[in-house]
């Protein structure tokens, strides 16, 4: 079955199957890691897909401390990832948006 998403002023989407989503204790893990992170103030959102046997998609956005340097935002990005994907082998393609909210 074939579906589109349609929104105002911008292109639809076509999805040609179902869209699984991955193990809620992904989310449950990303929520714990960003609430022990020193900068991480909280997890705003977290998106998975399931795209294959052990293969996760998982987008993120975090709010996080907002006078932090570029460096530091990396670093702290590059820590949650690896966090992430160390209790979380499945995730495979992760994304990672800070945010200041």
């Amino acid at each position: 079955m074939d579906r589109a998403i349609d929104r105002p002023g911008r292109r639809s989407l076509h999805f040609s199957r179902q869209i699984d989503i991955a193990d809620p204790i992904i989310g449950e893990h990303a929520a714990d890691i960003a609430t022990r992170h020193p900068n991480i103030h909280s997890l705003l959102q977290c998106i998975t897909i399931q795209q294959g046997p052990g293969e996760v998609l998982a987008c993120i956005k975090l709010r996080i401390e907002p006078n932090l340097t570029t460096n530091e935002v990396i670093a702290l990005i590059n820590d949650f990832e690896t966090q992430l994907r160390t209790v979380c082998p499945d995730v495979i393609w992760l994304f990672v948006e800070p945010d200041l909210v």
